[in-house]
């Protein structure tokens, strides 16, 4: 965490790397936070203590021995073409992009699964229902590997760290149901936006369209200013 920082602070922000794309956030937008560092690094320790010592520890070393098969993201090397959901099977749905990703997978056999997905942020503690993400992992899980919702035992959870508060449940065919219908709902939600509904009228326009802006007052707030120059060059 100390040398991704460090590299993150070090980054020339006003110019386009594609081999060094990312850093923090704070420091895209120059914020002061290295007095945060040890903070995140102590609450990242405390957080792995916790599931090391913890009986869900001792579960995922047994899924890894017992089951059929494990899956876990490698949050440092993004496969988004493997995040995203094959809809071609649903005619409302196949032109949308949409990618999801859990943390944790398992597959006991050809109609039981487990899904986990880890958070460190503040706990639902509510345990009613079935989150939409979670919902999301389990129809790309079923779109994928062709499961019929009515034969199959998916279970999903979001685990809480450090309490390890977990709140989830079972995957109803109501919950595929319902997360295709909040998807299609939003799809046409957006369709309100496009000119004159027609798909066309709304590809990107070239950046001719945009010219820049030769108030500095604007140009100190915009969130492109760091990358402008840089653009010029694919103009």
């Amino acid at each position: 965490m100390k040398t991704e920082f460090a590299l993150s602070k070090a980054r020339d922000y006003t110019s386009y790397d594609r081999e060094h794309k990312f850093g923090l956030s704070e420091h895209y937008y120059g914020e002061n936070i290295d007095h945060k560092l040890e903070e995140s690094i102590q609450k990242v320790l405390n957080n792995l203590n916790v599931f090391m010592e913890s009986d869900r520890n001792e579960k995922v070393q047994h899924y890894f021995k017992n089951t059929k098969s494990v899956y876990v993201e490698s949050p440092r090397e993004k496969d988004f073409e493997g995040m995203k959901l094959n809809l071609s099977s649903l005619p409302t749905l196949k032109q949308v992009n949409v990618m999801a990703a859990p943390d944790f997978g398992v597959v006991f056999s050809d109609n039981k699964y487990l899904i986990l997905d880890r958070k460190t942020g503040q706990e639902k503690m509510d345990t009613d229902g079935v989150s939409e993400q979670l919902k999301i992992y389990a129809l790309k899980l079923i779109l994928k590997s062709n499961i019929n919702i009515e034969n199959a035992d998916i279970e999903v959870y979001e685990i809480y760290l450090p309490s390890l508060h977990q709140v989830g449940g079972k995957i109803e065919k109501a919950d595929i149901d319902g997360i295709i219908k909040k998807l299609e709902e939003d799809v046409e939600f957006q369709k309100q936006f496009l000119v004159d509904s027609d798909i066309i009228k709304n590809q990107p326009l070239t950046p001719s369209h945009f010219p820049r802006t030769k108030s500095e007052k604007k140009c100190a707030i915009c969130t492109f200013r760091y990358v402008c120059e840089k653009l010029k060059a694919f103009e």
